[in-house]
């Protein structure tokens, strides 16, 4: 008992409330003088982190350098997805359409609209 009091108060102490991504400036600035910035959760499915670590990540990128992500998904799908990103690809019209390929991992964690989403963002990014 007195271990979940304990982490209940550790919780209370260092948790930052936030109602948007503006909020959440400061925290991105510190991860910003990071080398690696890991952006886990433990939810693989709800909206409003696929949301969150979407601003997240575009904040990162274009304010402040960042040029590469690293997922846990297949990696053939991946791939696929990097070539639509990247422009090396005319296979796919849209990120809809490459998210298709994510046919063995849970199609759930990636093909949905804020990863569609992101990936338009970066494609865009990316050419201009």
């Amino acid at each position: 008992m007195l271990k979940t009091i304990q982490m209940i108060e550790a919780i209370k102490k260092h948790s930052m409330p936030f109602a948007d991504v503006d909020d959440l400036l400061p925290l991105i600035n510190t991860a910003s003088r990071a080398q690696y910035v890991l952006l886990g959760e433990a939810s693989h499915g709800t909206s409003e982190f696929y949301e969150i670590r979407a601003a997240l990540t575009k904040e990162l990128i274009h304010h402040h350098d960042f040029s590469f992500i690293a997922v846990e998904g297949d990696w053939p799908s991946c791939f696929e997805v990097n070539r639509y990103i990247k422009g090396y690809t005319t296979q796919y019209a849209n990120a809809e359409d490459v998210l298709k390929s994510f046919n063995r991992w849970p199609s759930w964690m990636w093909a949905n609209q804020e990863i569609k989403e992101l990936i338009e963002w970066l494609r865009d990014y990316n050419n201009n």
